[in-house]
């Protein structure tokens, strides 16, 4: 079992007159160097400290935003090559309008491609207006997560169930030009990877939260 096996954490040359200073592999935290522009000697002490960082707090249409620079922010302190900064996106405040209404009689509803259901055309009235019918599909042919709408047929009602709704955005970049400290990204900014985080709410009560994590460097 690969828990039974020594870990080698170092290696030494063996000289005439005994060893080397051993060279350090880096299995252990002490031995990995901090995130630039840190304080902090290694790893070990950058996970009990925290870092070096500068944060922004603003909202802007019940989005928050946040940024955050990875520095003491004192620019004279980055080095050349530049600085990681996050920026962040909260919507979980925003008042988005909704994809379904009502209209006097009418209920309005969104079509969805892997929705379980699909519009019918109907008929084209004399004036000129497409009539629709919501058609449900067989919903065995669809995921719990992917089926849109659902009649139940014991209560005589249609259920809609929407699809993931964002509730935060988060990129990370690399900033390179140390002459311009703007909170929001820049085009010289690097981006590395992007994070969705989502949220739907079942029937059932039950809130379903994902992360999608895209990495733009491979």
């Amino acid at each position: 079992m690969s828990y039974s096996h020594s870990v080698i954490t170092e290696l030494r040359r063996k000289m005439s007159g005994g060893f080397e200073t051993p060279v350090k592999l880096g299995a252990e935290q002490r031995f990995v160097k901090a995130m630039p522009n840190s304080h902090n000697n290694n790893l070990e002490e950058q996970n009990i400290m925290g870092v070096d960082n500068i944060m922004s707090f603003w909202t802007n249409e019940n989005v928050k935003y946040v940024t955050t620079k990875f520095f003491d922010g004192d620019i004279t302190h980055v080095t050349n090559n530049g600085y990681y900064i996050l920026f962040e996106q909260d919507y979980h405040e925003k008042k988005v309008p909704s994809d379904f209404y009502f209209s006097e009689s009418s209920l309005f509803l969104p079509e969805y491609s892997k929705s379980g259901a699909n519009f019918k055309l109907e008929k084209i009235d004399e004036k000129g207006n497409r009539i629709y019918s919501l058609v449900l599909d067989d919903p065995e042919n669809y995921s719990e997560l992917s089926r849109m709408y659902t009649y139940d047929s014991a209560n005589n009602t249609l259920e809609i169930n929407p699809d993931f709704q964002i509730i935060k955005h988060d990129f990370l970049c690399f900033r390179v030009d140390l002459s311009n400290n703007s909170d929001t990204r820049i085009k010289s900014d690097i981006l590395i990877s992007e994070k969705i985080t989502s949220k739907r709410i079942e029937d059932s009560g039950k809130t379903i939260v994902k992360s999608q994590i895209i990495n733009y460097l491979e």
